[in-house]
């Protein structure tokens, strides 16, 4: 069983061998792409994993305006 725990970081256990930190990470990464069905997405993950190591992760925020008084979901009785 392994698991990645953060960038770059794993733990797992290995043929009854502990394995953590980046050795972890990589072994995880390599089964994980070794197990993917096509050979298309697997070139896609692993442009995404490269580009991971040069770029920040994006970030999205979505700001909401709510007017006070205007609710076009809510109808008011009069």
């Amino acid at each position: 069983m392994m698991a990645t725990i953060g960038k770059r970081n794993g733990v797992g256990t290995l043929l009854g061998i502990e394995v953590q930190g980046f050795i972890a990470w990589w072994i995880w990464r390599t089964y994980y792409l070794a197990n993917l069905p096509r050979f298309q997405k697997k070139i896609r993950v692993m442009a995404d994993w490269t580009l991971d190591v040069f770029f920040k992760r994006d970030v999205t925020m979505l700001k909401t305006l709510v007017e006070e008084g205007h609710n076009s979901y809510v109808s008011k009785k009069a």
